[in-house]
């Protein structure tokens, strides 16, 4: 009897350890919501949804991101790292063969790199030279100018040029938060990626404005070039 009564224990204890990591790991399963609290998303892009999760069953998140809030906003499951919920860590990102080439713990470092990154400015100089470069099309390149080819094409132009040789862009180290990340290649990466993408917008900005104001300057201030 006594015999049994152990079988029947290990079996309860192993069959908790079973559902435990099952819920932990497998992200092909469908994420169950708590309903006890606020979520957490944690988005591949490294942006985090702090949410109520509503439902999941239909291949994507379904939450509502305040108490208020009467209609529901959906993000699909391959946009979607992890769930964090009062129960713990739910994740639903998985290595593949399919585009998710990192493992869980090399995706996680690359998210590390690109919330840090997010946190850095690396748009000042983009957007100052494409101010300059726009304006300068604008007002050289009023109607009847031979340069008015590149007035434009100028804020795309040096938009693209920024964007070039992003390996080059430098980790600043007073937006890392934690020194360790310097030795996990893919931390690197996705700092430089989230870099690259502020510089590409910034400088885009940058150019729009400068366009704007060189045509505007050029129309109300009459020269003969």
């Amino acid at each position: 009897m006594l015999k049994k009564s152990k079988i029947l224990l290990l079996f309860v204890f192993v069959f908790a350890y079973c559902a435990k990591a099952q819920r932990n790991n497998d992200s092909t399963q469908v994420y169950t919501p708590v309903y006890d609290g606020l979520d957490t998303i944690l988005l591949m892009d490294g942006n985090s949804i702090v949410c109520t999760v509503n439902d999941s069953l239909t291949g994507a998140i379904h939450y509502l991101k305040s108490a208020k809030s009467k209609r529901e906003k959906v993000v699909d499951y391959e946009d979607v790292f992890s769930i964090s919920d009062t129960l713990g860590e739910w994740m639903l990102y998985e290595q593949d063969t399919l585009g998710n080439d990192y493992t869980e713990s090399e995706m996680r470092y690359f998210i590390y790199g690109q919330q840090d990154a997010r946190n850095g400015n690396y748009a000042r100089v983009p957007f100052a030279v494409n101010v300059v470069l726009s304006a300068a099309a604008g007002v050289f390149g009023v109607p009847g100018l031979a340069s008015n080819f590149w007035t434009l094409p100028m804020p795309f132009i040096v938009t693209g040029v920024s964007a070039l040789r992003p390996n080059k862009i430098r980790v600043k180290e007073q937006y890392v938060s934690d020194l360790d990340y310097y030795n996990e290649p893919t931390y690197i990466q996705g700092y430089r990626v989230e870099a690259q993408r502020k510089r590409k917008v910034s400088a885009m900005i940058g150019g729009g404005i400068g366009l704007i104001g060189g045509l505007i300057f050029a129309q109300f201030n009459e020269y003969d070039f």
